[in-house]
């Protein structure tokens, strides 16, 4: 540096300071001379703007100093040691806080993105949570009107079971009454009828003089035959002499009709009395050939006359064991169906509360007890039918789940009251959790939604193993396929010579010129 520009920065620098100093004193502690080389050399070296103080800081340094501050710094051990900052540093320090305000920046737009992401999702959250609310409000009202329409068709159901079982036990003691007065009218019949068999049969018993009596008869019988058989004799002997008389008077007259057809029904009217007639002699079955065909022996007509009674005793009461047996059959299958209407309603009135069905009576009982007694003479081969013909019963039954076969089996096969509690029981368990169903939460709707949120609200942790993304992997899928299929077709379009659209054709060249 030389000596006058020296001179001339010291002068500034210490008029910037407000430090008063003489120009030649400068000068001459700044000349040519050995020490005002090294004054120079120092003044280069310390004299800076970098090392010297600024104003503001030089106010500062006094400050410090009149207030006594300064002192306990200066007499520091560690003063010495410090590094003064310099530009550099400063300047470095700036741009290091410039590009981490410009991250920060970055980083606050990138947040503030982020948090109006978040936002939207909140807002469409909040759509879907409204949404969802609104769904569970309508599905709750479904599932009332549901729910009451299952109680009123229950209760309907109900009703109609009470009248169809009060319509079914007035139809029942009808029919029970009918059948009691028919069945005490046959009874009465048949009373009558065995009292009139067993008049016959003590008419008709023998006692110590059957021989005289078989001769007797026979004697009567031969009286009789001879007498009918001289009047059949005489009748015809009329009728010839009627018939000449009549041919001789009226030769060519032709006989008529009506004539004819009264003299057939009188010989008629004459063979069934000859058919009764004993057996005759020998000397006077020539008179006449319907003698021989209708005697008999007496013994045999008297053996034959008790089993023609017998017969007719016999079918009789065959008639009355048969007719017995079915009227016990239908009382059976009468007193089953009964039972069946008895228990059904037993069960209906046990479940609502309401009181029991009459017993059977005294005389349903004593009828019952007479009719599983045995046949007197006969047992029928015929089975009585478990099921009764009534469409009736039979509707109600398959209404409420019940096989009519299995209602109507006897007691000792526990058949009836078990399988309809247990179909009550299935019924109403069935109906409980249905009402369970309509007040359990919508899971199977809601499933799919609940998943997705709990996913997004895990996959926005700074932990989370799931990856937050808007990507479809089908898609990515699909696109990967078609830059596949780009490429290769970019391979075969590289690999065309183009040159050959613009080339001309020889061939059409020729045929040209040929055709030219």
């Amino acid at each position: 540096m030389e000596p006058s520009s020296a001179v001339d920065s010291v002068v500034s620098i210490l008029k910037e300071r407000d430090i008063h100093a003489k120009r030649e004193t400068i000068q001459s502690a700044l000349d040519e001379s050995p020490e005002g080389l090294e004054n120079l050399e120092w003044v280069s070296k310390h004299l800076r703007p970098e090392t010297l103080l600024s104003k503001e800081e030089l106010t500062l340094y006094t400050k410090l100093e009149n207030s006594g501050a300064l002192q306990p710094i200066l007499r520091e051990p560690s003063l010495a040691a410090t590094r003064p900052f310099l530009e550099e540093d400063i300047q470095s320090a700036i741009k290091a806080l410039e590009a981490s305000t410009a991250a920060i920046q970055k980083q606050s737009a990138t947040l503030s993105q982020q948090c109006d992401s978040l936002r939207k999702q909140m807002r469409r959250q909040e759509s879907l949570d409204q949404d969802r609310t609104r769904d569970i409000a309508r599905l709750r009202k479904k599932h009332e009107s549901g729910r009451q329409n299952t109680r009123s068709s229950a209760n309907e159901l109900s009703d109609q079971l009470e009248l169809a079982f009060k319509y079914e036990t007035e139809k029942f003691g009808v029919e029970n009454k009918r059948i009691l007065s028919g069945l005490s009218t046959y009874l009465k019949q048949d009373d009558a009828t065995l009292a009139s068999v067993e008049n016959t049969l003590s008419k008709i018993k023998f006692d110590g003089n059957d021989a005289s009596t078989v001769k007797r008869a026979a004697h009567l019988s031969t009286i009789l035959a001879n007498c009918t058989a001289e009047e059949i004799r005489y009748r015809l002997d009329r009728l010839y002499l009627e018939a000449l008389q009549n041919g001789g008077q009226d030769g060519d007259q032709p006989i008529e009709d009506d004539a004819i057809i009264a003299l057939e029904e009188e010989l008629e009217s004459l063979y069934p009395k000859s058919r009764f007639s004993p057996k005759y002699p020998r000397s006077n079955s020539s008179m006449s050939p319907s003698y021989a065909g209708s005697t008999m022996d007496t013994a045999s007509f008297g053996q034959i006359r008790s089993r023609s009674w017998n017969g007719c005793i016999l079918d009789i009461l065959i008639d009355m064991t048969l007719t017995k047996e079915s009227l016990t059959a239908q009382l059976a299958e009468r007193e089953s169906s009964c039972e069946v209407l008895e228990r059904l309603g037993n069960l209906y009135h046990a479940e609502t509360t309401l009181p029991l069905v009459s017993q059977p009576s005294s005389r349903r009982e004593s009828l019952r007890r007479r009719s599983v007694q045995p046949g007197l003479l006969l047992t029928s081969t015929r089975t009585p039918s478990l099921l009764p013909e009534q469409p009736a019963l039979e509707n109600l039954l398959r209404r409420i789940g019940v096989s009519p076969e299995s209602v109507l089996r006897p007691r000792a096969e526990d058949g009836g009251a078990p399988q309809l509690h247990e179909k009550r029981s299935q019924m109403s368990g069935t109906l409980q959790h249905m009402e369970v169903a309509a007040e359990s939460p919508l899971f199977a709707h809601l499933a799919a939604s609940d998943n997705a949120s709990q996913l997004l609200s895990s996959s926005l942790h700074a932990d989370s193993q799931y990856e937050t993304s808007l990507q479809d992997p089908g898609q990515q899928d699909e696109l990967a396929r078609l830059e596949a299929e780009l490429a290769s077709l970019q391979k075969g379009l590289q690999a065309l010579n183009l040159d050959v659209i613009h080339q001309r054709d020889k061939a059409q060249d020729k045929f040209l010129e040929r055709w030219q």
